[in-house]
């Protein structure tokens, strides 16, 4: 009985431990800003297409075209489109 209690205290500590690792972890990855998107299911259909075509998630498909998209603006040296209150036509059958 001893023994029985004795390893049950270490797993609910070692649970704790990993849990408190855990949110460290977590908290000091805390570098990225989480943004609610509110996307068409056409649109995210297409892009979860492609995230599977290029073995990402979701979230790091989107992630990886802001990024590029940040990176072209950039360097074309115009960071607002000409037409900017005029969505785009999406093409997505």
């Amino acid at each position: 009985r001893i023994c029985w209690l004795s390893c049950a205290e270490t797993m609910t500590h070692s649970r704790s431990l990993i849990r408190e690792a855990c949110i460290e972890a977590a908290m000091a990855d805390n570098t990225k800003k989480q943004v609610p998107l509110r996307l068409s299911k056409q649109l995210y259909d297409a892009i979860a297409a492609w995230a599977e075509d290029d073995f990402r998630s979701v979230n790091g498909q989107i992630e990886y075209l802001l990024t590029e998209c940040v990176r072209q603006r950039k360097k074309n040296g115009r960071y607002l489109p000409d037409k900017f209150d005029v969505a785009p036509e999406l093409d997505l059958e």
